[in-house]
């Protein structure tokens, strides 16, 4: 209608046209000034070693405990695939009201670092990052998460908010890991070789024997222990197949029983136990294995690093633990003597 042209009502839509355009350019100029990356660290000093507090990040169901997206929500139902821990592990969340995503574990290097690649259903890349540190004491646990939304602008704008969301949860976080690690041993096992393994039952001949007092009453007791099982071997007609072991059976009243034992090949079927010298099998099973090199005195130390390794990975004992006396004492320079430490997990 040529009515209308120049009309106040067509210069007043004109404006309304230009200010939606210079508004519209001013949004995207906006999100392209914005930051493409959102950059996050907060730090927090735990009171454990470093050990015990990289236990609690390498393995998603430890994390499970402190640190996922609304993992205490009932509703969350959480998928673990992959490694068990470490590198290659993953657990993927869902929520049917905050939606869901996956975190997998990309690089662990123990008791310093892990770095994980986060997928919460959005546009670009999300990873984060768990560093330990020397603290006073304890441990300095710095948690990091980087986002770059690339040209996604609008993505741009939401990480602006998302940044100050991120350090609150971070920060609360923490103090749940710090709350947590106060539960546990806090003996630090990160000097010592850890290992996981099945192992098969093995054939033995052993001797029970009890002692009350520290370790050179033990291994008196388990030297004339020994004697008497190499008799029986010798007599039955067994032959020994492994180094000796002694079964740590625990307490009878005020002294701690020990079965002095040695793995055997034989017709052991045949065999009835004798009074002194009995025959039976080892576990067989799951079991976490410590290495311990040096004097017998220190075995105990290595036992409560044993048993702190265990709590920290949420591991449960499944029966007695068992040490093997792979060098020969009478042979090797004290500093040098190795012994496993075995426990049925």
């Amino acid at each position: 209608d040529k009515t209308l042209v120049g009309s106040p009502w067509s210069r007043a839509l004109q404006r309304a046209l230009y200010a939606l355009v210079a508004l519209f350019v001013l949004i995207v100029a906006g999100g392209f000034a914005a930051p493409r990356f959102v950059r996050v660290e907060v730090t927090y000093v735990v009171d454990a070693p470093a050990s015990v507090v990289f236990a609690q990040a390498n393995d998603f169901h430890r994390l499970a405990l402190w640190a996922l997206p609304n993992a205490e929500n009932p509703n969350v139902r959480l998928t673990y695939s992959g490694a068990k821990r470490g590198e290659g592990a993953m657990v993927t969340w869902s929520d049917p009201v905050s939606g869901g995503g996956t975190q997998q574990i990309i690089e662990s290097v123990p008791y310093e670092y892990i770095s994980l690649l986060l997928n919460r259903g959005e546009p670009g890349e999300a990873v984060a990052w768990i560093e330990l540190a020397p603290g006073a004491p304890g441990t300095n646990v710095t948690r990091g998460f980087e986002h770059d939304y690339g040209f996604n602008l609008v993505g741009r704008y939401f990480g602006l908010l998302w940044a100050g969301m991120v350090r609150r949860d971070y920060l609360l976080s923490l103090e749940r890991l710090a709350a947590l690690v106060e539960t546990l041993p806090r003996a630090d096992f990160a000097d010592i070789e850890l290992s996981e393994a099945f192992v098969e039952a093995d054939d033995i001949a052993y001797a029970v024997t009890t002692v009350a007092g520290g370790t050179d009453a033990a291994s008196r007791a388990l030297g004339e222990a020994y004697v008497r099982v190499l008799s029986f071997i010798e007599a039955q007609g067994l032959k020994e197949s492994g180094p000796p072991l002694a079964i740590l059976r625990g307490r009878v009243g005020p002294r701690r029983r020990l079965d002095a034992a040695v793995p055997v090949t034989g017709a052991i079927e045949e065999i009835a136990s004798g009074r002194d010298v009995r025959v039976g099998r080892t576990y067989e099973g799951h079991v976490a294995v410590a290495t311990h090199l040096g004097s017998y005195v220190e075995l105990a130390t290595t036992h409560q690093k044993m048993a702190s390794y265990l709590a920290a990975t949420g591991r449960k004992r499944n029966g007695d633990p068992w040490e093997v006396y792979v060098t020969d004492p009478g042979k090797t320079p004290e500093a040098r003597l190795e012994t496993r430490v075995v426990y049925p997990i």
